[in-house]
């Protein structure tokens, strides 16, 4: 809907209302929503900020039309903005895929490094991470995560903390929250059968994400850079401990 000069069509209200007051934000949608679903009839919208911990955005229908729930990080965001997340709200609800133009205008807008700072922050503030002891029944995650840190990183990986996740996960084994500097395993490898080799390695890719920061090209986030790849292969035992963490995913 919105063309790659991300300049708006023809009947999306860029101007007509502002979209920091509910009127203005209903006005919007339904104005996007005569655009996507043409000659539809056009439903009641009411369009709320909410404070969600994360970057997150709620649509979904009921008796009385079209109820959505917007991050309030978009307080402030540029008309063109809410247009963009308009149609891709509205599409998603009802099952027609969104534009190019609208997905990509949203995305470098959010990969912003204002909007990412500013995410992160609402994270760490509103949002609380959980997870047990790094002590397990069969390994010690703290401890390990000393020895690292020592070996790797010559201690400079301070005010860190390193936990055993609450629930089993079936597909990710281990991740670094960069908002509450935390790193969670996932405590189905707290177990004799996991080789400690193998649960270092993983403990040190995620410490690398520290040292590494993500990149941002063509504006979108490159986690694992090319000098976090050359920075995982100084592992010992690299290969072994990937295949060996590849078997228990």
């Amino acid at each position: 809907m919105l063309p790659p000069s991300h300049s708006p069509q023809p009947g999306i209200p860029s101007k007509t209302a502002s979209a920091g007051s509910q009127a203005g934000r209903a006005e919007l949608f339904r104005k996007v929503f005569k655009l996507v679903r043409p000659g539809a009839p056009v439903p009641s919208f009411q369009v709320d900020f909410y404070p969600f911990t994360g970057v997150r955005h709620i649509i979904h229908l009921n008796d009385n039309g079209v109820q959505v729930r917007l991050s309030d990080i978009l307080k402030g965001a540029p008309p063109l903005v809410f247009e963009a997340l308009a149609e891709i709200l509205i599409c998603r609800v009802y099952g027609h895929a969104s534009s190019r133009e609208a997905q990509d205008y949203y995305r470098v807008f959010m990969s912003s490094p204002r909007i990412e700072r500013r995410a992160e922050r609402m994270r760490r503030e509103r949002g609380t991470k959980k997870m047990v002891s790094p002590r397990g029944e069969a390994h010690d995650l703290q401890t390990m995560f000393r020895h690292l840190n020592r070996r790797y990183f010559s201690g400079r990986l301070r005010g860190v903390k390193i936990g055993w996740s609450l629930r089993r996960s079936r597909s990710v084994l281990g991740h670094f929250d960069p908002a509450h500097r935390v790193i969670i395993i996932n405590r189905k490898l707290d177990h004799a059968q996991v080789p400690p080799f193998a649960l270092e390695f993983l403990i040190y890719h995620e410490m690398l994400h520290l040292k590494f920061p993500p990149l941002r090209r063509s504006g979108r986030r490159v986690f694992h850079s090319c000098e976090f790849r050359e920075a995982e292969t100084k592992f010992p035992c690299f290969t072994e401990a990937r295949k060996k963490l590849r078997f228990l995913c």
